[in-house]
């Protein structure tokens, strides 16, 4: 008879199995989907968590015991209180009290689940304090420092990355707790380290050691400002004409520092299509000196302000690229971003396009953030102003969606529901090959499209008004789009409609 050894780890329980096969995760989730005495949850919603995820009742599995076995796991949410919480105060601080006054009488993981995601919301709020108490009371970082296998745990090494964030910026120094093997296992703690930073110098060897491991040309700063970030490729690359299109709007302070990312890219064989959204500002001036010194740079004016999208969809109107990508006015690209995605597709012509990776990263080069659900656990994650596709799948395809946001995300999942997810891979998915300037005026940041609209409100319709388009698809033809079409062919809240 196999002999267990029952432990508790991290406050939740682990199996340990001896002259046995079975992973210890293994017996954990078996654990987990048998209950283990646990029927219920204080904070729990099985109506919910059923309507929102529809997969739960063909699992044939109850509610709760899908959350324990799967649903945790797989970073979904318990109740309308995780989403809730983004939205009004009042319920993040409702549900904060509760927690605190039943904390004694919760199982582990229920514990762990909701002291994570109020945590992660206090981080946003900058209550670090807060945010620093609920990370210790609920004890989802127990162990991590020990922990080989971010596996083992539900959230991996996120509340090992809110754990650092927290302490730094509350002047607690536990850099000197994390090895070589923590950074290989997640990358957004090197991304942490670098925050940390108090120097150009240290930034610039932290972040380019970590790019240098990886094959990839350094990274360096001349002080601590996003506007000094620089980078040389050793070489040049030529192949297929690959147009980048760049819409701008009153993107003056920004602009340069993007053309110039494009310009050095070592892969050369580009044609830069800006398009001015009707600036009121001096971006066209910019764009015009560094035309100057570089051909391959094209202006396309427009008289006024006409949306991101429409913008794209007139440089691609224009291009003669036999591949097409697009690239934000307000981001850094490494040098090697395009000659990485040009070869993953030249050397997969059954692919249909390719994304890179990026994180966000504040004037002042400290990396990612707390704003964005509980649920979303990686400081790095896939680009979509980065799609980078063949002609043939505009030739099928057509133009964006004309809306102010997730137009990119939805031609992505189109192209997903013609030729299946394969059809798209990521290149280098640990590895940000791009920055994104955070700042306040970008739409994820705005109340109507922030970011958050994507748990409840303009982003998310919009996803299931397009996911319904999709739906019905037999064939490419069905879901081609012309440019800015009079008919709409599906329905979409008026907040997503340009201004």
């Amino acid at each position: 008879m196999r002999r267990l050894d029952w432990f508790v780890l991290s406050g939740a329980f682990t199996v340990k199995a001896f002259n046995g096969s079975i992973p210890p995760i293994t017996l954990l989730r078996r654990l987990a989907r048998a209950n283990f005495g646990l029927s219920t949850s204080q904070f729990f919603d099985p109506e919910w968590y059923q309507e929102r995820y529809q997969d739960v009742a063909r699992s044939r599995l109850s509610s709760w015991r899908h959350f324990i076995g799967h649903g945790v796991w797989e970073n979904r949410q318990m109740a309308s209180w995780e989403v809730d919480q983004w939205f009004d105060d009042a319920v993040l601080d409702s549900v904060n009290q509760q927690y605190q006054a039943k904390l004694n009488k919760m199982c582990a993981i229920e514990r762990q689940h909701v002291g994570w995601s109020l945590a992660r919301r206090m981080a946003s709020r900058a209550q670090w304090a807060k945010a620093k108490a609920l990370i210790e009371e609920s004890g989802v970082v127990d162990g991590l420092f020990d922990l080989s296998d971010p596996a083992k745990a539900p959230y991996g090494f996120q509340p090992l990355v809110l754990w650092l964030d927290i302490c730094r910026h509350l002047g607690l120094d536990e850099r000197s707790r994390l090895n070589s093997e923590h950074l290989s296992k997640c990358p957004d703690l090197g991304l942490a380290l670098a925050s940390w930073s108090s120097s150009p110098d240290e930034w610039s060897r932290l972040v380019s050691t970590w790019f240098f491991d990886q094959g990839l040309s350094p990274i360096e700063v001349s002080d601590l400002s996003f506007d000094s970030l620089h980078s040389s490729g050793s070489h040049t690359a030529q192949g297929p004409l690959v147009s980048v299109l760049v819409p701008a709007h009153n993107a003056q302070e920004t602009i340069g520092l993007a053309l110039k990312s494009l310009m050095n890219q070592t892969y050369r064989s580009l044609e830069i299509l800006v398009i001015d959204d009707g600036s009121s500002d001096g971006t066209s001036d910019v764009v015009r000196a560094l035309q100057a010194a570089d051909e391959r740079i094209h202006l396309l004016p427009q008289s006024k302000p006409i949306g991101v999208f429409r913008a794209r969809n007139i440089g691609l109107a224009q291009s003669k690229g036999e591949l097409m990508t697009v690239h934000d006015a307000d981001d850094w690209s490494h040098p090697e971003k395009l000659e990485r995605q040009v070869a993953l597709l030249c050397d997969n012509p059954d692919l249909k396009g390719c994304l890179s990776s990026w994180a966000r990263l504040s004037n002042e080069l400290s990396f990612g953030g707390w704003s964005n659900p509980s649920n979303w656990v990686s400081w790095i994650h896939n680009n979509s102003s980065s799609f980078m596709f063949r002609r043939s799948v505009f030739d099928q395809l057509g133009y964006w969606d004309e809306v102010r946001c997730n137009g990119d995300v939805e031609y992505i999942e189109r192209v997903k529901a013609i030729w299946g997810a394969s059809s798209i891979k990521t290149v280098m998915p640990d590895i940000p090959l791009s920055f994104g300037r955070a700042h306040a005026a970008s739409l994820t940041m705005q109340k109507e499209t922030s970011i958050l609209t994507t748990l409840k409100g303009s982003r998310r319709d919009y996803r299931l008004a397009y996911e319904a388009w999709h739906s019905h698809a037999k064939s490419a033809s069905d879901l081609y789009l012309s440019r800015s079409p009079k008919i709409r062919p599906f329905d979409i809240p008026k907040a997503m409609l340009p201004q």
